[in-house]
Protein backbone atom coordinates (compact mmCIF):
# COMPACT_ATOMS: atom_id res chain seq x y z
CA UNK A 1 0.00 0.00 0.00
CA UNK A 2 2.97 2.13 0.29
CA UNK A 3 2.71 2.97 -3.82
CA UNK A 4 -1.11 3.46 -3.24
CA UNK A 5 -2.32 6.98 -4.33
CA UNK A 6 -5.06 8.95 -5.79
CA UNK A 7 -4.69 8.10 -9.27
CA UNK A 8 -5.38 4.65 -8.43
CA UNK A 9 -8.87 5.40 -6.60
CA UNK A 10 -10.64 5.87 -3.64
CA UNK A 11 -9.09 4.93 -0.33
CA UNK A 12 -9.91 1.50 0.66
CA UNK A 13 -13.25 1.71 3.31
CA UNK A 14 -12.32 1.04 7.43
CA UNK A 15 -13.06 -2.35 7.49
CA UNK A 16 -10.09 -3.40 5.25
CA UNK A 17 -6.79 -4.36 7.10
CA UNK A 18 -3.77 -2.36 5.43
CA UNK A 19 -0.33 -3.95 5.26
CA UNK A 20 2.55 -1.74 4.27
CA UNK A 21 5.19 -4.91 4.38
CA UNK A 22 5.81 -8.04 6.11
CA UNK A 23 9.44 -7.24 6.84
CA UNK A 24 8.34 -7.11 10.69
CA UNK A 25 7.44 -9.88 13.08
CA UNK A 26 4.47 -7.86 14.65
CA UNK A 27 3.34 -6.98 11.16
CA UNK A 28 3.36 -10.80 10.07
CA UNK A 29 1.06 -10.92 13.31
CA UNK A 30 -1.32 -8.75 13.15
CA UNK A 31 -1.84 -10.82 9.19
CA UNK A 32 -2.18 -13.90 10.93
CA UNK A 33 -4.57 -12.74 13.59
CA UNK A 34 -6.62 -12.14 10.66
CA UNK A 35 -9.99 -14.32 11.07
CA UNK A 36 -9.50 -15.79 6.96
CA UNK A 37 -5.75 -15.69 7.02
CA UNK A 38 -5.63 -17.85 10.06
CA UNK A 39 -8.19 -20.20 8.83
CA UNK A 40 -6.60 -20.93 5.39
CA UNK A 41 -3.24 -21.71 7.08
CA UNK A 42 -4.33 -23.46 10.04
CA UNK A 43 -4.12 -27.25 10.24
CA UNK A 44 -7.99 -28.84 9.31
CA UNK A 45 -10.02 -29.66 12.19
CA UNK A 46 -11.55 -32.96 10.74
CA UNK A 47 -8.79 -36.09 9.72
CA UNK A 48 -8.40 -36.21 6.45
CA UNK A 49 -8.17 -39.55 4.96
CA UNK A 50 -5.45 -40.36 2.15
CA UNK A 51 -2.92 -37.95 1.18
CA UNK A 52 -2.62 -34.31 2.28
CA UNK A 53 -0.91 -32.62 0.15
CA UNK A 54 1.13 -31.37 3.37
CA UNK A 55 1.99 -35.04 3.90
CA UNK A 56 3.07 -35.71 0.66
CA UNK A 57 5.90 -32.44 0.52
CA UNK A 58 6.84 -33.99 3.62
CA UNK A 59 7.54 -37.40 2.28
CA UNK A 60 9.87 -36.53 -0.27
CA UNK A 61 13.20 -36.45 -0.25
CA UNK A 62 15.45 -33.22 -0.59
CA UNK A 63 16.13 -32.31 -4.38
CA UNK A 64 18.87 -33.10 -6.37
CA UNK A 65 20.92 -30.28 -8.02
CA UNK A 66 22.36 -31.37 -11.19
CA UNK A 67 24.58 -28.53 -11.75
CA UNK A 68 23.35 -28.40 -14.81
CA UNK A 69 24.19 -25.00 -16.98
CA UNK A 70 20.38 -22.85 -17.39
CA UNK A 71 21.88 -20.65 -20.00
Amino acid sequence: MEDYDGTVGPSPTQDVSLFETTRYQHELNRLFDLPGIKNTFSEPDDSIKGYTFRSLLNELEPATNLYIDER
